[in-house]
């Protein structure tokens, strides 16, 4: 079977006509069904909480400068003590759990 060229925009000139008539009456339908609604959009509780935290995570430094400078003047100071167990204890914790959730 062989299509014309003329034949096939008769059939997309005639899908589009009927298209456009359904979008009409759907159109209609809709306006007669729900007189006077217009689109809205709610963002609920969660999503606001959520825009708030990022805003705060985005707007928090990365580094608390004012702690580094604290520890920079009691390393100068020669006043820095480290807990080596403390530290010790961390670096376990941290790899445990790194072991867990990374893999």
């Amino acid at each position: 079977m062989q299509i014309r060229d003329d034949e096939a925009l008769s059939v997309l000139n005639a899908y589009m006509v009927r298209m456009e008539a359904t979008s009409r009456r759907s159109e209609i339908r809709s306006k007669r069904i729900y007189p006077g609604a217009s689109d809205v959009v709610e963002i609920s509780g969660l999503a606001r909480q959520l825009n708030a935290l990022s805003r705060i995570v985005t707007e928090t430094p990365d580094v608390d400068m004012s702690r580094v400078l604290d520890i920079r003047n009691q390393i100068q100071a020669g006043s820095y003590h480290i807990d080596s167990a403390r530290l010790a204890d961390r670096l376990v914790r941290g790899s445990v759990l790194e072991s867990l959730f990374v893999q």
